[in-house]
């Protein structure tokens, strides 16, 4: 039998993940919030069982960068703007490090997916196809 693995994230880097985890889902809740839509209809619109968004929301369950980006195109956001905003912050203090990194990646990826449209490739519309940010 082999040992358990432990972990090599350092412990600030751990703590400052979590941070960033915890604003990143605080900016998830105000925008479900801010939509006027039911979580309901979110969770129907991404195939997601019922009370599954409520459970993520309340942090109770690990959100999939699969699932971020289908809440995220119900809302009509962009991935790079829901990640700029965290970045950005509420001006009191530097931004964690980290975000200018995935939000650079977002915008990679976000132009990917608008060459894949284009191309006829995706079938349906992606989040911000509507160029509403937020």
């Amino acid at each position: 039998m082999s040992a358990p693995s432990q972990s090599t994230t350092p412990p600030a880097f751990a703590d400052l993940r979590a941070q960033e985890a915890a604003r990143a889902l605080e900016r998830l809740r105000h925008l479900v919030r801010a939509s006027g839509r039911t979580q309901r209809s979110i969770e129907v619109e991404n195939g997601f069982q019922r009370g599954y968004l409520s459970q993520v929301l309340k942090g109770n369950i690990t959100l999939t960068v699969r699932h971020l980006l289908g809440i995220l195109g119900s809302l009509d956001v962009k991935a790079s703007s829901f990640f700029g905003r965290l970045e950005e912050g509420d001006g009191s203090s530097a931004p964690p490090a980290g975000l200018l990194e995935i939000r650079e990646r977002m915008a990679r990826y976000d132009a990917a997916f608008e060459q894949l449209a284009e191309r006829g490739l995706l079938e349906a519309p992606l989040a911000g196809d509507s160029k509403k940010q937020d």
